[in-house]
């Protein structure tokens, strides 16, 4: 008890001690004097003011919230925010903050005063305007007064707050009467807060000085009741006849008891109710309430009254104000939204209701600037309305017009109008120009689409003159003697001369003894590039610096530069400079230097791109339509085969639209190519006849019907597409381009037709070869090379019979030659097109051997949708760069040298197998003169039609659906040789997760294998059903000797393109590799492998017993293998790279042997009692 005894009087004594100094802030005893400060000589603050740092509650002005921090050492205020001194030698405390937006930042110091047992009185002090820099912005000075350092009071009194103007010369004579809150208040801060306040619009802020601080109080009676009064003075606006929220009040009594207490007002505006109590002792208080409520407009003061009837006591009074108001509604921002030609939706913002409710909101519109309130044409709704944004909306304008309107809303206290908008109505919409109809040789029909309430259209037709932008120097030759055109400076003593002419009979001739400039002015276009280009020649009797050139287009640039001067003497020089004009109106200028002796002569001003006319057909500039119904007008008096162009313009009474889209349309006749090009400068489309009456190679076009010449040829690079064609000359389709005639299209004529393909095949290797055109004689494919065989595929007895060197391709039919020589093949004939059926057998394995027939590419999609009830979806593409294979032997070769495409769906291929590091193909077409095998179902034709041909060119590429539940993966195994084997597995909708159209087999196996099963069944191209995470893919090997495999993922589709986890998991390892991050690599005996490996989509989580990091060491001891780990061992098993167990040892020891194994690798699966690992050994 002793202890804690002296411990709270010790906390009492240090409570006490702490009292006249709050941390570190000591208060100034105001019974020892009144306080004062002059500020002289001070270089720290003084002794009971402390710093204010920066404070973040509220918003400026506050004096919770500060952005700056002041210090207790004091340095001349210059620019930067601060509270400091005015010179080196003080005289004034200065503050300062900067920021150019108002209200945004402050600084605060504060004054610290003890007013225990006091009355307080008045604090007072001078303020002054300092400059600071240029600028007229503005900055305030406030202060705040508060008990408990958190919560402050602004104080109010002579000349307060303190406003300043940079560089506007200004002090005033601060003087305030402190509230009675603080008498008898032993801790009282005074903040002297300033902010960038509001007001100018350029410069630096003010600093604001202080000087003569001073604060008064007298002595406290505390032998009588002394009373006072404090809370809010201010009650504000309110409408009148309507009560504010009333205020509370707090009677302070800091003498004896006082009793009788009243309270009364003089104003009976203001209301006084709830007095708490009429007697309160010493140092007690008590409340009472005050309702305003005005019964007029405009400004309301009472005075409150507190007395006691205690004898001694004092009078407190309390004087407060408010304002009566009757407001009408404020409207605010006129809004103009959703214009059209006859309608806009208009509106306003009512911000302030007013006192009254408001009955009715709307717009007025007129067409008069600045109409009179509430004149023009009114549009309102009538009913109860608050404040908030409203609209209305306007119709039957007139477009392309200027309307005013103002926005109003009224209330018993009157309308209120907002500021006067503007807005401008539309012109009449736009129309649509639609395509022409009934296109003839002399004519068409142009259509448009209809626009509400139109009573006419305009319609423009005209065709397009391409040229070279005209000369704009006036006299450029001088070969006329009328030189108005040009300025020349006095002194020039120019003329027309005869002597020294470069072009036609004359030049101009000028000497000056002085800088002269001889200069025209031209009319430009802003934004365009111009090339100017002259002559000139100097007399070799010339002195000084020759002559610049300048041109003036907004400003002086001088050509070509600032350095360059023009002064070659003795030969005419030609000069030509490229700029581009900034002004409508260039000057050209040259400038002569003293001395010269110089000739001009052919100038030119030109813009460099070229010059576009629109010539107009008679009478359609425009031709009038006066019904605003019609749309739809004939065009006749055309010239055929020739391109014109249409617009069209809506009107009405008041307005015209903006021209619509245009529309090109060509006359029907034929389009020439001759030596200048084509006839009608674009060239023909599928709606015009081509004629090549010169040698074309250029770019790919579509024409209704292709003629060729006699002694002319037609080259395609890219694609022609046509319906009939008379070839009386040649066409040569180069390899890589595309021929298509549509369905039902004639070919005749003289001329010969042949398709080039690029072939390369090594000599003596075979390819897979179809005709694209008809009656080709497949020995004559490769010239006066001609191959050793020419093979068809005899489904029967599954292998190669030799064709008869004098029989020609049959339609859709493929051939197996052997290439004689690695050289180009021709086919040459009429081209093959349209629908026809190719025989299929069904006999044997009920494999064929077919191609494209067509002079284009096939779609391999389109081609099994047709062929879905007669073909299976698997198609095999012979790859002869697969191997060493010089000999064809049918569906049992040795090696596996079919690229594999599976046409089902979006079309997967797989590439033959090959030590080629390239990714697996894309693709679904067949390219022209190709072969491939298909296996027949149950009926014996193919069919063959247009719709599965690609008219433009193509390669075998596919390109995935990108839905998300599919996509596809190739894996590759490569061999320790490098053979490299590729499957395929793909997730798609159709697919299934058993055999189905969607997988494939290879049609021959090799040595190696690399395959995956849909049920029973091997495949290299699986297609499953739509994808699931919890998949799980058997994938098989097979291997024809011992060594090292790798396992990588080579091309990747969908799903599996933006990043699915393809996990490789290898049951005799027991590992999983994710193949998106990297290759597998393994070691495997010789032998067909089918379970060992299988994709997986999620890592599996490993089980308790699968350490982290194992302690068992296998090593090597001679031909034995010697385990040693430091827990006991309980059995050893033993497997070789297969999966097959060879040998079961059983343990009891921390070492075991593993002895009498052959050449191989092998896994052995090492148990103890305290883990199970797995370790791989090569012997």
């Amino acid at each position: 008890m002793k202890t804690n005894l002296f411990l709270r009087r010790l906390l009492l004594l240090w409570v006490f001690a702490f009292s006249a100094s709050v941390w570190g802030q000591t208060y100034f005893d105001m019974s020892s004097a009144d306080y004062s400060q002059n500020f002289n000589g001070i270089t720290t603050l003084p002794t009971n003011f402390n710093t204010v740092s920066v404070l973040n509650t509220g918003s400026i002005p506050a004096a919770t919230k500060t952005t700056s921090s002041s210090t207790n050492t004091l340095a001349v205020v210059a620019s930067a925010a601060a509270v400091g001194i005015d010179a080196s030698s003080s005289t004034k405390l200065v503050f300062l903050t900067t920021g150019a937006t108002d209200n945004t930042t402050s600084i605060a110091t504060d004054l610290n005063l003890n007013f225990a047992n006091r009355t307080a009185g008045n604090l007072s002090f001078d303020a002054s305007t300092i400059f600071n820099g240029t600028g007229n912005r503005v900055s305030s000075l406030k202060v705040y007064y508060s008990l408990n350092g958190t919560t402050w009071t602004e104080l109010t009194g002579t000349n307060l707050p303190y406003v300043a103007t940079n560089n506007v010369a200004g002090s005033s004579a601060i003087n305030i009467t402190l509230p009675s809150a603080l008498n008898n208040e032993a801790n009282v801060k005074f903040r002297f807060y300033y902010h960038n306040g509001s007001g100018g619009s350029t410069g630096s802020r003010p600093r604001i000085g202080i000087d003569n601080l001073s604060v008064t109080s007298t002595s406290f009676n505390t032998t009588v009741p002394n009373l006072s009064i404090s809370g809010n003075l201010g009650h504000g606006a309110t409408c009148e006849n309507t009560e504010a929220t009333n205020i509370t009040y707090t009677i302070t009594n800091n003498g004896t008891l006082a009793d009788g207490i009243t309270v009364t007002s003089s104003d009976p505006q203001f209301v006084v109710s709830d007095i708490s109590s009429t007697s309160i002792p010493a140092n007690g208080t008590a409340t009472f309430k005050v309702t305003f409520t005005p019964t007029s407009a405009g400004d309301k003061s009472s005075t409150i009254t507190v007395t006691s009837t205690t004898a001694g006591s004092n009078t407190a009074t309390y004087g407060l104000t408010g304002k009566g108001l009757n407001t009408p509604p404020t409207v605010t921002t006129p809004t103009s939204t959703a214009i059209t030609a006859s309608t806009a939706t208009l509106g306003g913002n009512i911000t302030i209701q007013g006192c009254s409710p408001i009955t009715e909101r709307g717009i007025y519109y007129s067409t008069t600037n600045n109409f009179a309130e509430g004149t023009g044409t009114k549009l309102s709704e009538e009913g109860s309305f608050t404040t908030g944004v409203f609209t209305v909306n306007a119709s039957g304008l007139n477009s392309s017009t200027t309307y005013y309107y103002k926005a109003f809303a009224t209330s018993e206290s009157g309308t209120a109008y907002s500021t006067q908008g503007t807005f401008i109505t539309t012109a009449i919409a736009a129309t649509v120009a639609t395509a022409a109809t009934d296109i003839a040789e002399t004519g068409f029909t142009a259509n448009w689409e209809a626009v509400a309430g139109a009573t006419g259209y305009e319609l423009d037709v005209f065709n397009k003159v391409i040229g070279i932008s005209p000369n704009l120097v006036v006299n450029p030759g001088f070969e006329s003697s009328n030189l108005n055109d040009w300025s020349f400076e006095s002194g020039m003593n120019q003329v027309i001369s005869t002597s020294q002419v470069k072009t036609g009979t004359s030049s101009l001739y000028s000497t000056v003894l002085a800088t002269k400039n001889l200069s025209q002015a031209i009319d430009v276009e802003v934004g365009k590039e111009y090339k100017l280009k002259f002559s000139y020649y100097i007399d070799q009797a010339s002195t000084g610096n020759g002559f610049r050139v300048w041109t003036t287009t907004g400003g002086t640039i001088q050509l070509p530069s600032s350095s360059t001067y023009f002064n070659t003497k003795g030969s005419w020089v030609d000069i030509e400079e490229t700029f581009t004009a900034n002004s409508s109106i260039l000057v050209l200028n040259l400038r002569l230097y003293s001395g010269v002796k110089i000739y001009f002569d052919d100038f030119e001003l030109l813009k460099t791109s070229p010059s576009v006319t629109e010539n107009y057909v008679s009478g359609y500039n425009p031709k009038t339509i006066t019904d605003g119904s019609t749309v739809i007008s004939d065009v006749t008096g055309l010239n055929s085969g020739t391109k014109y162009y249409y617009r069209v313009r809506a009107k009405d009474a008041t307005s015209e639209s903006v021209n619509s889209n245009v529309i090109d349309v060509t006359t029907l006749g034929s389009i020439t190519w001759g030596n200048s090009g084509w006839s009608n400068e674009i060239g023909p489309d599928a709606a015009k006849n081509a004629v090549i009456d010169y040698d074309y190679t250029g770019a790919a076009f579509k024409a209704n019907s292709v003629k060729v010449n006699l002694g002319k040829t037609l080259t395609i690079n890219s694609s022609v597409t046509t319906g009939d064609v008379t070839n009386n000359g040649s066409i040569i389709l180069n390899d890589g381009a595309s021929f298509f005639q549509t369905t039902g299209a004639k070919y005749e004529g003289s001329g010969t037709f042949t398709v080039d393909r690029n072939t390369s095949s090594a000599k003596d290797k075979y390819a897979f070869w179809s005709s694209p055109v008809a009656d080709q004689n497949m020995y004559g494919l490769f010239g006066i090379n001609k191959p050793a065989f020419v093979m068809t595929y005899n489904t029967a007895t599954n292998f190669y019979d030799t064709v008869d060197q004098s029989a020609t391709a049959a339609r859709g039919v493929g051939y197996s030659i052997k290439t004689p020589d690695n050289t180009g093949a021709a086919f040459v004939g009429a081209p093959n097109n349209g629908t026809f059926t190719t025989p299929l057998s069904l006999l044997g394995d009920k494999y064929n051997l077919v191609g494209n027939p067509y002079p284009s590419n096939l779609d391999l999609t389109k081609f099994l949708n047709d062929n879905i009830t007669n073909i299976e979806s698997t198609l095999w593409f012979w790859d002869n760069t697969s191997g060493p294979v010089k000999t064809q032997n049918g569906t049992t070769a040795a090696s596996n040298g079919y690229a594999t495409f599976n046409a089902a769906g979006s079309g997967t291929w797989v590439k033959a197998t090959s030590a080629s590091a390239t990714n697996a193909p894309d693709g679904a077409t067949a390219k022209i003169g190709q072969g491939f095998i298909v296996k027949a179902t149950t009926t014996n034709t193919l069919l063959f039609n247009n719709d599965m041909r690609v008219a433009d060119t193509g390669n075998n590429f596919n390109r995935s659906s990108g839905k998300t539940d599919e996509g596809k993966y190739w894996l590759t195994l490569t061999t320790p040789y490098n053979t490299r084997i590729t499957q395929a597995i793909t997730y798609q909708n159709g697919g299934s997760n058993s055999y189905d159209a969607y997988d494939s087999k290879a049609l021959s196996s090799g040595s190696d294998a690399f395959y995956s099963f849909a049920g029973a069944e091997k495949v290299i191209i699986q297609g499953k059903a739509p994808f699931s995470a919890d998949d799980v893919v058997v994938l098989g090997n097979k291997h024809f000797e011992n060594g090292n495999f790798k396992i990588e993922l080579t091309k990747t589709e969908g799903l599996f393109a933006e990043g699915q986890a393809i996990y490789l998991r290898d049951k005799v390892t027991g590992t999983e590799t994710n193949l998106q991050e990297g290759t597998y690599s393994f070691s495997s005996n010789a032998g067909d492998f089918t379970d060992r490996f299988e994709v997986v989509y999620s890592k599996t989580v490993l089980g308790t017993n699968a350490a982290a990091k194992s302690t068992i060491a296998v090593y090597r001891n001679g031909d034995d293998f010697v385990i040693d780990s430091p827990s006991k061992i309980a059995s050893v098993e033993v497997y070789d790279a297969s999966g097959k167990l060879m040998k079961s040892l059983k343990s009891n020891g921390n070492k075991e042997t593993v002895s009498n194994l052959s050449r191989g690798v092998y896994i052995l699966k090492i148990t103890t009692a305290t883990e199970t690992v797995s370790k791989k050994i090569i012997k």
